[in-house]
């Protein structure tokens, strides 16, 4: 695994004994190839530690500002978190005319963006209170989804308007 180093720092780094050592987890992603970075961030988000996976994102946000791929997985990191909304808004909002029709990636840059970036895109604009632009990516999610999403992601995103309807 190429980022085990990576990951044993970052551990390292975020637990009690943080302070022996120099380095922080920031320096070290730093440092890290670009290939190390998507896959300590996809690490990191399928382990549910959305703050570590939010800054290997971040750290390529650097140099690829405009990356689809990129934004959309530093706006889905911050919508797991409970600050900065507005910045998932930001991220998500570059990545909208990418969204296609897929259900998941197709490769490690695609030109084209899972479906669920609607509904992701719906909760920064509702966690942002603009509930009409909320209601109509939940809208264009169900409308474009219709053949890919299952009952529950339906029922959902359903409730999401509900929610920003009241």
């Amino acid at each position: 695994m190429k980022h085990l180093f990576l990951i044993t720092f970052l551990f390292l780094s975020l637990s009690e004994t943080r302070h022996l050592s120099a380095q922080t987890p920031e320096s070290e992603l730093e440092k890290a190839s670009d290939d190390d970075k998507i896959s300590s961030g996809e690490y990191y988000f399928n382990g549910k530690q959305y703050r570590l996976s939010l800054m290997a994102w971040e750290s390529l946000l650097k140099n690829y500002p405009d990356n689809p791929r990129v934004n959309y997985m530093a706006g889905k990191c911050i919508l797991h978190l409970h600050a900065r909304k507005e910045d998932a808004l930001a991220y998500l909002k570059k990545v909208e005319p990418k969204i296609g029709t897929s259900a998941k990636f197709r490769d490690k840059y695609p030109d084209d963006i899972p479906i669920d970036a609607h509904f992701l895109l719906g909760q920064a604009y509702h966690h942002n209170e603009k509930l009409d632009e909320a209601i109509a990516q939940y809208n264009t999610y169900l409308t474009k989804g219709k053949e890919l999403l299952n009952e529950e992601q339906k029922k959902e995103a359903k409730r999401w308007i509900t929610w920003a309807n009241n």
